[in-house]
């Protein structure tokens, strides 16, 4: 898979999984309607209903919303199983903000490679 995870929000689960440790990746969310004069960011997530996102903005496309995916998410305390990431598409307008679509990013657990960079808190 290349650095771009694509996803469509009517299939919300990624179909082809990640990599652990693969750093430097983008999500890439197609199929959603467009909102003008908003700001829409992407919050990233370990679990799916407790503990916190990290919030990244996201740019508009002609292709959809993209976002880079913090590489915290690939390392993910060095867990030894496969597990999902979770993004939720948030958008924000003058009057109100709400999130419009959760996708599910499969993450297939693997070695630590040897020169894998440290966290630098993204």
């Amino acid at each position: 898979m290349g650095k771009i995870i694509r996803c469509n929000v009517s299939q919300p689960r990624v179909k082809e999984a990640a990599w652990q440790y693969d750093f430097g990746k983008s999500l890439l969310v197609e199929g959603l309607p467009e909102y003008e004069g908003s700001t829409i960011s992407i919050h990233f997530a370990a679990h799916e209903y407790k503990g916190t996102v990290t919030e990244v903005p996201a740019t508009v496309t002609e292709e959809g919303i993209l976002a880079p995916i913090p590489d915290k998410y690939f390392r993910n305390d060095d867990t030894t199983h496969d597990y999902n990431i979770y993004a939720f598409v948030y958008v924000t307008t003058g009057k109100s903000a709400r999130t419009v679509a959760r996708i599910i990013i499969p993450i297939e657990s693997r070695s630590k490679p040897t020169d894998y960079p440290e966290p630098s808190g993204s």
